[in-house]
């Protein structure tokens, strides 16, 4: 152990976390930490062991707020998981042995080892955020299978869109902040992605924290009502080539406009699906964040057209949104040995062509994107791999002639400019329906 404890004897409690699950295990282990015994503030250190497969996690926990200072530390194998863990705990002042709180921080091992995945999962309140989307919502949408629910503002007086309502399962409060903030931005990017939308949370509005009794109050409120925009065009299943395809395009979320019905903002009608398909998945969810940057970026730019370097960046975030939900395994190959001529396997990542693909099949093999995003693909790699911008960094005034450059020319803007938010949401859409109608 890195931080010994004073002559302690360490308990071994033996545990079986499969590796897949370590992370989320040790999460919800700290969920329960808070909820039964206290704070958890700890320093963390991870070393190595005399086996190179098993690795030790060490904690000392140790907060001015509790009577007591434990050490735990967790056996990680590579291939097997989370095997044992050794535990002490001391009075803080008299650094006398403490059953009390050794017994505590076994019995919530124990209890988080042996239930399954989530289901310790309390909610101690949630959180009510207020959002900008440049819409005010049409009605009130109770989300089942997101456990969400979105509420349009009261009185013409309010200066947003509406509130998102969420569940919070920290009762910290020191910890409440982050775990709503982050949370919050999640479930922005996921209605972003899904409504083409770009959902702000806002800052200047204050957050309430509402009791589990009152948000059940507003749930069950008979009166919740809202329209619904018919999504039904992005997924129709081709019996002869057993494929998903669009289908009516008037029936496809295509552009913000798509979701505005009498000057109000509508939720597509699998946007429950969509969102709990989305924050259920990490990979998702990241790809959702990236778009949503992309989204903050563009935002940025058409306030400052001083400001044309973030379109670079801006490319960045949405190629990385596609390239979040790609197979990201390595593949296999067969190349030929330079020097003897043999062939040997070699592991390659095929990200760029995976990229290629993804738009292909998700375009429906349309030409014209397929085009217009390998020129994407390309311009994010020169700025990323050279630095050099991808505008007309020359022309700082109007009117001034274009930079040529061989058979190219860079422009103050690149032509797909205008509409690769839509196109790259349009991809991410039909990606996340092909996957619900997988599943259905």
């Amino acid at each position: 152990m890195p931080f010994n404890l004073d002559n302690a004897n360490f308990r071994r409690i033996a545990i079986s976390i499969p590796r897949e699950r370590v992370n989320e295990y040790l999460g919800e282990l700290w969920d329960e930490f808070s909820r039964s015994i206290g704070r958890v503030s700890c320093y963390q250190n991870y070393l190595d062991t005399d086996d190179p497969e098993v690795y030790e996690f060490c904690v000392c926990w140790s907060d001015r707020d509790l009577p007591f200072i434990a050490e735990l530390s967790f056996f990680n194998h590579t291939a097997k998981g989370l095997t044992h863990v050794l535990i002490a705990a001391q009075h803080y002042e008299t650094r006398a042995a403490s059953k009390e709180f050794e017994d505590k921080i076994q019995a919530a091992i124990i209890k988080v080892a042996k239930s399954p995945s989530g289901k310790l999962v309390e909610k101690s309140g949630y959180l009510m955020v207020p959002f900008h989307a440049g819409a005010k919502l049409s009605g009130d949408y109770k989300l089942l299978l997101s456990g969400l629910l979105l509420r349009k503002p009261r009185t013409e007086e309010e200066d947003i869109d509406g509130h998102i309502l969420f569940p919070l399962i920290t009762s910290n409060k020191q910890e409440q902040h982050f775990e709503g903030s982050n949370l919050a931005l999640d479930i922005a990017a996921a209605l972003s992605v899904a409504t083409q939308r770009h959902f702000v949370v806002s800052e200047n509005v204050p957050w309430k924290i509402l009791t589990p009794e009152v948000f059940q109050h507003l749930w069950d409120d008979p009166g919740i009502s809202a329209g619904w925009i018919d999504d039904s065009g992005f997924t129709e299943q081709d019996e002869v080539k057993k494929v998903i395809r669009f289908s009516d395009p008037t029936k496809r979320i295509i552009e913000g406009g798509d979701c505005i019905t009498e000057g109000q903002l509508s939720l597509p009608r699998r946007a429950d699906h969509v969102l709990s398909l989305i924050l259920n998945n990490d990979r998702y969810t990241q790809s959702c964040r990236r778009f949503h940057e992309g989204l903050d970026l563009r935002r940025k730019m058409n306030r400052r057209l001083n400001e044309l370097y973030t379109i670079s960046y801006e490319l960045i975030a949405y190629v990385s949104a596609i390239e979040a939900l790609l197979d990201q395994r390595k593949e296999k190959i067969d190349v030929s040995c330079p020097s003897c001529g043999s062939i040997v396997a070699r592991d390659e990542w095929k990200i760029s062509e995976r990229f290629k693909n993804f738009v292909d099949t998700y375009s429906d093999s349309n030409g014209n994107l397929n085009k217009i995003f390998k020129q994407i693909y390309e311009d994010r790699s020169k700025f990323v791999h050279t630095g050099i911008n991808l505008h007309n960094y020359l022309a700082y005034r109007p009117n001034r002639p274009l930079i040529l450059m061989g058979k190219k020319y860079v422009s103050d803007l690149p032509d797909y400019y205008f509409n690769v938010h839509e196109f790259t949401g349009t991809l991410m859409r039909k990606f996340f329906y092909m996957q619900l109608s997988r599943q259905s």
